[in-house]
């Protein structure tokens, strides 16, 4: 059976659905990244712990760290979720990290199968931690690779594009935090690190006076875009056709009823100059001369946008052609729950499409607790194949052409499957009556003995000679070989030859 009208709206749907979930991954890291950046503070140490235990939670790890070498020894200068007895202390040979930074920059080191490799056997935490996979990239300092971010796990892992991206700029916040380790003044590198950080980052960041409008900074991001605006008014540089401040503005928000940051806002709209869509995330902080500014974080989502719209779309006109579809078309999950049905099924029914909604098939089909005796959508969930049956339905009053085909889980699985229900109601009652007259007309001929070939006839008697040589009189033959009864008369012309005294001499027919 070829793929159905439904498997191919689906198909689709179904890849616009995983581009949409992989853009909104993408979206909801560089969130969370952004987030952990506005609750930076003015200890280095504290803003490493957050950006290692960032990475941990993204990409489910058992562990992370950051080591860095400090007087000849490896230490563990970031952690999240370390087990009991974690030695944080140690000499660097043999230990993964140590090869991270002996390779030098920003390289990424990933050894899947560690129980199987040189370092189960160097490195004492493999065995000891029962680890299978590490996932590591260097973090810099001046030209100087001197530490390694690593997230490590308990089973076998796969860093997509994603996570590398998020490792990497992880490590790059690391070694600015580094350079703050370094700095004289720790709240001016503070904010010139943030602005480092954000010129990293692919969203549109700007720094904007609260009661002025006033643009403080702009990250690289925003200048391509927008142009460079600081000391220009946010409003004249981000907006079109705007003469005071934007309605939508969020700066009211961004405080409490003591003046206080309030906390982050999220929000989405289309930018009024270029016509693209943002997810906004803004916030109220301290500026370093320690005036409360505004922080935008604008994340381009056109094309989650757009993949929305499209499986919008792709949504309404499946819908719209699973409801003009003049057959019963529903979707069945594992316990032969209806999960969506078409206008047809409904009407059948005498219900709404919502109230088969939850409902039993065979109980709304069949008026029965229990599947049917050859069930397809039963024999589909033992075998994953479609099936089709022909069925008389006497609560529908009709015969169906049943099929349903099936609907994959991720592993590979039917769970679901398409129930296509095509009325051959009037094909059945042909066949019925075909069948009827075929039926008489095999009884009637039954009863019929037909005479063929050449029969041997005397030419004075015309008696008939039989198979076995015999003479037999004419009607006694025919009586035998066929169906047909004698009655005996007299022809007008025998009457006046046997019996002239009664015959009558004025008939004409002799």
């Amino acid at each position: 059976m070829g793929p159905t009208a439904d498997d191919r709206l689906a198909r689709p749907v179904t890849d616009l659905e995983k581009q949409l979930a992989e853009a909104q991954a993408v979206a909801e890291r560089l969130s969370r990244l952004t987030e952990c950046f506005l609750h930076f503070g003015n200890d280095p140490l504290v803003n490493i712990n957050l950006l290692t235990a960032l990475c941990g939670e993204l990409l489910g790890a058992t562990c992370a760290l950051y080591n860095r070498l400090h007087d000849g020894m490896l230490v563990a200068w970031g952690q999240w979720n370390t087990p009991p007895g974690f030695n944080p202390i140690d000499r660097p040979d043999g230990h993964l990290c140590h090869e991270v930074i002996r390779q030098g920059d920003n390289n990424i080191l990933l050894v899947r199968n560690l129980q199987a490799s040189r370092y189960a056997a160097s490195d004492p935490n493999v065995r000891l931690y029962k680890l299978q996979t590490y996932f590591g990239v260097g973090v810099s300092f001046a030209d100087h690779c001197l530490g390694s971010l690593c997230v490590v796990f308990q089973k076998d892992f796969t860093p997509s594009r994603a996570d590398q991206h998020l490792m990497l700029l992880a490590s790059q916040a690391i070694g600015v935090e580094e350079k703050r380790l370094q700095a004289e003044n720790g709240l001016k590198q503070s904010h010139q690190s943030l602005l480092t950080i954000l010129d990293s980052i692919d969203a549109a960041v700007y720094v904007a006076d609260m009661d002025t409008y006033e643009v403080l900074a702009m990250n690289k991001y925003s200048r391509d875009i927008f142009g460079d605006g600081v000391g220009k008014i946010c409003w004249q540089i981000f907006q079109q056709g705007q003469a005071g401040p934007c309605p939508f503005c969020y700066n009211p928000e961004l405080l409490d009823e003591n003046g206080n940051p309030a906390g982050a806002c999220t929000w989405e709209m289309q930018n009024t100059r270029n016509g693209r869509w943002y997810e906004m995330h803004d916030a109220a902080v301290h500026w370093i001369d320690n005036r409360l500014v505004r922080i935008q974080i604008a994340t381009d989502i056109s094309e989650r946008k757009a993949a929305e719209q499209a499986i919008l779309r792709a949504k309404m006109e499946w819908e719209t052609t699973f409801d003009a579809l003049r057959a019963p078309i529903f979707i069945l999950d594992d316990q032969f729950r209806i999960i969506r049905a078409n206008r047809e099924t409904a009407d059948r029914l005498g219900l709404r499409p919502a109230e088969c909604i939850g409902r039993k098939c065979h109980t709304l089909m069949h008026q029965t607790e229990t599947p049917i005796e050859h069930c397809p959508h039963a024999q589909m969930l033992l075998d994953n194949q479609p099936h089709t049956v022909e069925l008389r339905e006497e609560y529908l009053a009709g015969d169906f052409l049943v099929s349903v085909s099936p609907i994959f889980n991720a592993e590979g699985k039917a769970t679901r499957s398409v129930h296509i229900a095509y009325d051959i109601s009037e094909r059945k009652q042909t066949e019925r009556e075909r069948e009827r007259l075929v039926t008489e007309l095999t009884e009637a001929l039954a009863q019929v003995k037909a005479l063929s070939g050449i029969i041997p006839i005397c030419m004075y008697c015309k008696g008939i000679r039989d198979d076995q040589g015999y003479w037999n009189q004419l009607e006694k033959f025919i009586s035998e070989h066929s169906e047909a009864k004698f009655s005996h008369g007299l022809c007008p012309k025998c009457l006046k030859e046997q019996f002239p005294d009664y015959a009558d001499d004025t008939d004409t027919t002799l």
